[in-house]
């Protein structure tokens, strides 16, 4: 067998299993959500609170406001909750309406990989592929792309910001420069580390022309500043507390070189191979990085700084594996040229990297779909607690509170965040808890485990005056779990203890 029909072989098998790995990815990604996305409870357990947010919004209640017992905002700025209340407005008071949000931010992301994939002539084949990367990360993401919360739409406005100020670069519209720094103004008003990509757009700007740059800056800086002074002054001041003060005291987690290293590893062979690709176009070949090669190592220093902090997860590196999915479909992916001498196929050598990344990714999407026991058990905790008389106090889950028709109260997560940065009594709270109130208490945790999230006045208070009387009882680890976080599911119930 001569050389070159090994390499033919060789090159086709390449092919042949990418191809397979790619319908496989996107199928397990659409039978997932199709399978997710109407779960009537918790996918993550800051869903019902993304929820509650933007329902106030719909409400005309202010969000940001002086904490109190009955309500703690997240650390959010307030892009999500808006769109989020004009969803629920559309399709209804349920989670999955919130849930559409990033649903459409995924098609817009994927949407947005073929409009590079065009502009850059680089074919359909290239823009299949970086759709499928960027959907076969949906595993190691932590299985966020279609959860009720902010990252994907962050992400999806940050990239169309960025996509629109390329587009400047390429015509010398001022009208895309304009726009692009609007979008990017947007990003930063949903998530507090679009700031990041307002860096990588502007080093990517001054580098092609310092006029546009300073244009860019100087529009971007004038009406942020305005819209946080006008915001802030509309909330007393809450509005910078909640969502720069606060989170600014979140401290470092004891665990965040082993978190990084967890996080890295799964995506190590595309990552580093893109790493590479971006620092020997630059150095070696001494090419202008573009604006996705700025976002890729922008993003890179934005993962590490999010991971580094307590209470961070997988989510945080989902900009780095979408800029990465980019860089490597349209720059790398199907590129014929030779390298170390004129001895490797860089075409031959990224579609073997690819192969090998994506039997890492591999995953069971059966394995992060809801049951039918996890519905069914919901609806009959639901139920139970809607017809205890009296006032429930469930700090983890007050969407299921709300579901109950009870009142609800601050969620254990935001009481949590608030107080790293401000200290926070909540009176109402201790008072009822000292007065037996809430006719049941029901935590994720058993006793001085309620500490992590409540704090000290409430743990003691609970166990002061209330009794553990029964652990909820689950068939499996999974059952009525949220599965596109940590673990989190209503566990003890607490009844008044009586003298």
């Amino acid at each position: 067998m001569t050389r070159s029909l090994r390499e033919n072989i060789f090159k086709k098998t390449l092919n042949i299993s990418l191809v397979i790995f790619f319908i496989f990815f996107i199928s397990a990604f659409f039978y997932s959500i199709t399978h997710r996305v109407f779960y009537p409870f918790e996918l993550n357990w800051l869903e019902g609170e993304m929820f509650l947010n933007s329902l106030r919004v719909l409400e005309g209640k202010t969000i940001y406001q002086e904490p109190s017992s009955e309500f703690i905002t997240e650390i959010y700025p307030p892009v999500f909750y808006w769109i989020g209340s004009f969803f629920i407005f559309i399709f209804g008071k349920n989670l999955c309406a919130l849930r559409f949000i990033s649903l459409c931010s995924v098609v817009l992301l994927c949407y947005l990989i073929h409009r590079i994939s065009i502009y850059e002539k680089k074919g359909i084949v290239a823009s299949l592929a970086g759709i499928s990367i960027f959907l076969a990360f949906y595993q190691v993401s932590g299985t966020w792309y279609d959860v009720a919360r902010v990252d994907m739409l962050f992400l999806a406005i940050t990239s169309w910001g960025l996509y629109f100020l390329s587009l400047h670069t390429l015509h010398k519209n001022i009208w895309r420069l304009l726009l692009g720094t609007i979008i990017l103004i947007l990003a930063f008003f949903t998530k507090q580390s679009g700031v990041f990509y307002v860096f990588a757009a502007f080093l990517y700007l001054i580098l092609k022309d310092r006029k546009k740059a300073i244009f860019f800056i100087g529009v971007f800086l004038p009406i942020s500043i305005l819209i946080v002074y006008i915001y802030n002054l509309s909330t007393n001041g809450w509005f910078l507390v909640y969502t720069f003060n606060n989170p600014r005291h979140i401290p470092i987690s004891d665990s965040f070189v082993s978190d990084i290293i967890k996080d890295i590893l799964p995506i190590l062979p595309i990552l580093s191979f893109v790493s590479w690709d971006v620092l020997h176009r630059v150095f070696k070949r001494r090419e202008y990085p573009d604006i996705w090669d700025f976002s890729f190592l922008i993003s890179i220093l934005s993962f590490i700084f999010i991971r580094c902090r307590t209470g961070s997860y997988l989510n945080d590196h989902i900009p780095l594996t979408y800029f990465t999915s980019i860089i490597f479909a349209l720059k790398i992916f199907n590129v014929d040229k030779y390298i170390l001498k004129n001895k490797l196929n860089l075409k031959i050598i990224s579609k073997a990297i690819l192969v090998i990344q994506m039997v890492i990714l591999l995953y069971n999407p059966l394995k992060y779909i809801p049951s039918q026991r996890s519905i069914d058990f919901g609806k009959a905790f639901i139920e139970r607690i809607s017809e205890i008389k009296g006032e429930v106090f469930i700090p983890y889950h007050q969407f299921y509170a709300y579901l109950a028709g009870k009142k609800t109260y601050l969620s254990a997560g935001a009481f949590w965040a608030y107080r790293f940065g401000n200290y926070y009594y909540p009176e109402e709270i201790i008072n009822k808890l000292s007065k037996k109130e809430f006719s049941i208490i029901v935590t994720d945790d058993v006793e001085e485990l309620n500490g992590i999230f409540l704090g000290k006045e409430i743990s003691e208070k609970i166990i002061k005056n209330y009794s553990l009387k029964e652990c909820l009882f689950y068939c499996n680890d999974v059952e009525f779990n949220v599965p596109a976080e940590r673990k989190f599911r209503p566990l003890a119930i607490y009844y008044p203890k009586k003298f």
